[in-house]
């Protein structure tokens, strides 16, 4: 019979996750897995509601990161918030514009804080007045988180005190009935992407190389001008003879144009020759029809003599 295989099952064990010092450590839930040490690291998403017991914040989504594993329970520290967008979706009735931005703010303790901001004005605002109400409350955040610890500004944004704070200095500038925060996080450094493959420098070597084979091309081609000046003598005195008997036939070509202009004036001779005669022959016809009348008139005296 054949060696059967055996599979190794390794046994799982249930971690409990709490949650951040500054929330209680309360209880969040439970991991399964095999090597407890394998979940350091992991960023965890939880209801506020079930952190807290307030039914006020669900709509309202923690990150949460596993910082460390002990006694089969992790640790945790706090990355931020998400609102939920059917929430944001009910604040903002139709025909009503709001003001949205997102900009990075640094905290007290150096942490880069992502802070996306939704303010809605009590009635529509124009393109200068929604300017100033983002200036403003741009001013309002990078000051307030300039002195504030990112974990304490974001307890505060959870109970609402950062909302009422910024509208209140809003309010000088044009009557604001909502302002809300749909997310504030930290800003992770993205992971570039690879760079662009740059071509490799030639070593020492290669430029020696690269020299040598640019000087043997240089007098390759040097010893290649010279056999052609060699050369162009001959094919000098070849193309000369051949220009010398092209120019021949021109020469040619004149006599025959000579030729044909020659004939052209025997014809003129012709045409002379052929009016000459045609004058003689209307001055005899012209004396023989006088002649004619003369005999006709002595005719007719010679008979009227003869009747007297």
């Amino acid at each position: 019979m054949a060696d059967e295989k055996v599979l190794k099952v390794k046994k799982k064990t249930w971690v409990s996750i709490l949650a951040p010092k500054s929330l209680g450590s309360a209880f969040v839930g439970e991991v399964p897995c095999t090597e407890p040490g394998t979940l350091v690291g992991r960023n965890i998403r939880a209801n506020l509601m079930v952190i807290t017991n307030d039914m006020k914040k669900q709509h309202i989504n923690v990150k949460i990161k596993i910082t460390a594993i002990a006694d089969n329970k992790a640790s945790t520290e706090l990355l931020g918030f998400l609102v939920l967008p059917s929430y944001l979706r009910r604040l903002v009735k139709r025909g009503k514009k709001r003001v949205d931005f997102s900009i990075i703010v640094l905290s007290k303790d150096g942490k880069r804080v992502r802070v996306k901001t939704m303010i809605i004005p009590i009635t529509s605002v124009r393109g200068t007045v929604g300017r100033t109400v983002y200036v403003k409350a741009k001013e309002f955040l990078v000051n307030y988180f300039a002195n504030a610890e990112f974990e304490p500004a974001v307890h505060e944004a959870f109970q609402g005190n950062l909302q009422k704070l910024l509208r209140d200095s809003l309010h000088k500038v044009y009557p604001i009935k909502v302002v809300e925060f749909p997310a504030v996080y930290l800003e992770v450094e993205r992971k570039k992407g690879q760079k662009a493959e740059k071509q490799p420098v030639p070593s020492e070597e290669g430029h020696e190389e690269g020299a040598e084979e640019n000087a043997d091309d240089q007098q390759a081609q040097g010893q290649d001008d010279a056999v052609q000046q060699q050369e162009d003598p001959e094919q000098q005195e070849v193309s000369g003879e051949i220009q010398g008997d092209a120019e021949q036939p021109q020469g040619d070509s004149e006599h025959s144009q000579d030729d044909t202009e020659q004939p052209q004036g025997d014809a003129e001779q012709v045409q002379n020759d052929s009016e000459q005669p045609n004058g003689d022959d209307a001055e005899q016809v012209q004396n023989d029809s006088e002649q004619q009348d003369n005999t006709e008139q002595q005719k007719k005296t010679a008979e009227e003599a003869s009747l007297q």
